[in-house]
């Protein structure tokens, strides 16, 4: 109910979901980012894998066409370590946020990959620190 209000606004509507995590994926994700209906199983098939978790068949469609695999080879190849760095470094380019790192634009990066603000003050020291680890600074 926290996580996804607008699905389950009551208690009741959670049941056959609380503890299924696949029934769970494909109740929330049908008919969104691409995804088929509920019984098309996408939900979950096409759930949020690797760094920055991509989500749906849309968007594994897309990195699949960028790394010449089909979507569902796509969403495999992220459950990988290296999969899971490729998607969020592709998924952040696709984007146009490297670019905004550039600048140091971590509230407009924030924007464009979940829209929600939430935490600023955490997102801006975990940036820092990420930069710090790896010798940079900022502009």
């Amino acid at each position: 109910m926290r996580v996804f209000p607008r699905k389950f606004a009551t208690l009741e509507a959670t049941k056959g979901y609380v503890g299924d995590k696949i029934a769970l994926a494909n109740y929330v994700y049908a008919n969104i980012i691409g995804n088929g209906d509920e019984a098309s199983g996408d939900g979950y098939r096409f759930r949020g894998r690797g760094l920055i978790q991509i989500t749906g068949r849309a968007n594994y469609t897309a990195l699949g066409k960028a790394l010449g695999k089909t979507a569902e080879d796509t969403a495999e190849y992220c459950s990988s370590k290296e999969g899971a760095a490729m998607s969020g470094c592709w998924y952040l380019w696709s984007k146009g946020c490297t670019l905004l790192a550039d600048k140091w634009d971590i509230d407009e990066i924030t924007k464009l990959v979940n829209a929600a603000m939430l935490q600023q003050a955490a997102r801006e020291a975990y940036s820092a620190a990420m930069l710090k680890a790896l010798g940079g600074t900022q502009p």
